[in-house]
């Protein structure tokens, strides 16, 4: 055996051992090297796998024979989820004819949003692919990591998810988010739950979430909130944008300040000083009503 013939030998070794069960009980395999083909047969030799020399490395080529071994194969091989990569999944199904137009939408989207990740989510080596009539998950080997894309009425939404404030972090510098109390409250909840995330990261929300949800409804429908935070900042908006909100951390302290229009700060201050003045006048209309 020469040393050619060796590495094809050595390269289906490395790789058949990581073949799930319907592709190792079922196989047809040849180990092309020049003149020589031994070939090696389980089951019934449905699945195909061609071993031949490269361009200095051997090749090993598996063509599956239905969707489902397909699916089986990628589970049992996760790798760097490219676009191209995407690309060529979803010509595999739609070669096989089970792509539904949700499933479609789903790829879309995905192939329009992924290549925006940071470098942590796309460079990922060891992500498995996953999908039904109207779902399609990118998720970690370690789990570390969800990108998952729904199609629901003919309308495709993308969500990421991960568990741990580094990524967390470098996925917040990607866009700005929705404003709402709801909205903040949700992204405390979710924040709390990372691994790693500073006591001073979440002692702000508490009181991005505490002081917002007491402004009037003329400034929380028309500001951009900025929560300043470890290296970095977490961007909120909605309406205009007129008013600013700023929290941030000076001197080991969380600060909560405002900027807004003239309106708003008169409303602000109005609102602020009408306690006091119905505490004052409640006394006199008491003495009025018992005259």
């Amino acid at each position: 055996m020469n040393a050619e013939l060796r590495r094809c030998f050595e390269q289906a070794l490395a790789e058949f051992p990581r073949e799930p069960p319907c592709v190792q009980n079922n196989v047809r395999m040849a180990i092309r090297h020049d003149h020589t083909k031994p070939v090696f047969v389980s089951g019934q030799g449905e699945c195909e796998i061609t071993v031949s020399e490269g361009d200095g490395e051997p090749c090993y080529e598996v063509k599956e024979p239905t969707v489902t071994v397909y699916r089986e194969r990628l589970r049992a091989h996760p790798q760097r989820l490219s676009v191209e990569n995407l690309e060529s999944i979803r010509g595999r199904l739609e070669s096989w004819e089970v792509m539904t137009t949700e499933l479609r939408c789903c790829f879309d989207l995905v192939l329009r949003e992924f290549p925006k990740e940071p470098e942590c989510i796309q460079e990922n080596p060891r992500m498995c692919l996953a999908w039904d009539e109207r779902k399609l998950r990118l998720l970690s080997e370690d789990g570390d990591c969800e990108v998952s894309v729904t199609c629901c009425n003919g309308k495709p939404s993308y969500e990421v998810k991960v568990k741990s404030w580094a990524m967390y972090q470098e996925r917040m510098h990607l866009s700005e988010q929705p404003l709402s109390t709801e909205n903040l409250e949700g992204v405390r909840r979710e924040v709390r739950g990372l691994s790693g995330t500073p006591e001073k990261v979440k002692e702000a929300l508490n009181v991005a979430v505490r002081d917002f949800s007491s402004e009037p409804g003329c400034l929380r429908e028309n500001p951009r909130l900025v929560i300043e935070c470890d290296r970095g900042e977490m961007a909120f908006v909605s309406g205009k944008r007129e008013n600013k909100v700023d929290v941030c951390i000076i001197d080991g302290k969380v600060s909560y300040s405002v900027r807004t229009t003239m309106w708003v700060t008169f409303l602000r201050m109005f609102l602020k000083l009408l306690p006091e003045a119905l505490l004052k006048l409640i006394p006199i209309l008491a003495h009025i009503l018992q005259c």
